[in-house]
């Protein structure tokens, strides 16, 4: 009786393909971010703070700061000012 030789290969199972990853759906903009595109700026601590106390001293926002410093530049360089929703130039027009 002859003896039969075992391979490793024999005794390793055949790798399995891989299950395919659904990929996850991209993100949602929230609504107010809809026509945005977000940018960063760096500023000093101290000019940093001081934004800071300004958006709270006139009740207000960082955000709604920068359009507004933002528009003032666009003026001052005769571009349209545009930074800031249309209301609120409106409001602040009359």
């Amino acid at each position: 009786m002859a003896k039969q030789s075992l391979s490793l290969d024999s005794l390793i199972p055949e790798p399995k393909a891989p299950e395919p990853v659904a990929e996850a759906p991209a993100p949602k903009k929230a609504a107010y971010r809809v026509g945005k595109r977000a940018f960063t700026a760096w500023a000093n601590i101290e000019a940093y703070r001081q934004l800071k106390h300004l958006a709270t001293d006139r009740d207000t926002t960082i955000q709604a700061l920068l359009e507004e410093g933002m528009d003032l530049v666009f003026e001052k360089y005769g571009y349209d000012q545009i930074a800031r929703s249309k209301e609120v130039n409106q409001a602040s027009q009359s």
